[in-house]
């Protein structure tokens, strides 16, 4: 295989590779083989088929192949060893490159853009000066910061009765028909009067709500109402909602085990540190 390069500008490559026959022949036999090897054709022996036959029937598809092959490492050799820096990946050339006769396959060439990092020289003395700038944390910032990365940590436990930011499983209720244990996150409800239905309430209390109103997102609705979204509009919204769990988010506890969870074994010690890395990660 040769290998040649010009300069279409600055920053661009043009490098054409010409494989010859020498160079593809081998792999494309090589490939040939694998596909006799694992041949079923009527009338021979698996895998004792005629090379002829098997190059009827494989011939272009192995030689594009081996081709494909040698164009791969031709390209990533040639940039490894010319140590090039290049932007993205080579493209084919759109005006230089010709057609290729794959019926009547000789010595073939294929040209392709290569797209060249610039070079850039930075020139710094002990006299040049780089503002650094040092973030200001409030103590309101780092205490809500705490808050939602110790939420990240946290797990669903059991609540008494219902408070706004919980999530209940319950069942839904419509004459004969009963949707079991679904599940509501009272953030999702955007009325406020229905949401209001459901602060204070206790697992085995029930109420009656419009679910249309409640979940205006009709995907939200259909997940709750185990159906698909295009069965929405036939299903009569009042519902009795008999509540069976509420559960809530609960912060865990601040201890090694949490540290090490956040941070890996070791790095955090105490609830000093860890006050000491959450404003080295904020800033």
């Amino acid at each position: 295989m040769k290998v040649t390069q010009k300069n279409a500008d600055d920053l661009t490559l043009i490098v054409t590779l010409t494989i010859g026959k020498e160079d593809y022949t081998p792999k494309t036999k090589k490939i040939l083989n694998d596909y006799r090897k694992n041949a079923d054709i009527k009338g021979f022996r698996k895998g004792m088929a005629p090379i002829s036959i098997i190059e009827k029937m494989h011939g272009r598809a192995a030689l594009v192949d081996s081709v494909n092959a040698l164009i791969s490492d031709g390209l990533n050799d040639y940039i490894n060893d010319n140590k090039l820096n290049i932007i993205g990946e080579p493209l084919p050339n759109e005006t230089e490159q010709k057609p290729i006769d794959w019926e009547n396959p000789a010595d073939m060439e294929f040209v392709f853009d290569l797209a060249l990092a610039p070079k850039i020289e930075i020139n710094l003395s002990a006299n040049d000066k780089i503002v650094y700038h040092e973030a200001t944390i409030s103590k309101e910032e780092k205490a809500k910061y705490r808050t939602n990365i110790l939420k990240q940590f946290g797990q669903l436990g059991k609540a008494d009765e219902i408070a706004e930011e919980d999530f209940i499983i319950a069942d839904l209720v419509q004459a004969d028909n009963r949707i079991e244990g679904t599940y509501i996150a009272l953030r999702s409800i955007e009325d406020k009067k229905i949401k209001k239905q459901f602060i204070g309430k206790k697992a085995g209390d029930e109420f009656e709500i419009d679910v249309n109103k409640a979940f205006v997102n009709e995907t939200d609705r259909a997940t709750l109402l185990k159906v698909k979204k295009e069965e929405l509009a036939s299903i009569e919204p009042n519902y009795t909602v008999v509540v069976k769990e509420v559960k809530r988010f609960v912060d865990p506890e601040v201890n090694q085990e949490l540290f090490d969870k956040m941070f890996g074994a070791g790095i955090v010690n105490n609830e000093e540190e860890f006050d000491a890395k959450i404003v080295e990660r904020m800033k």
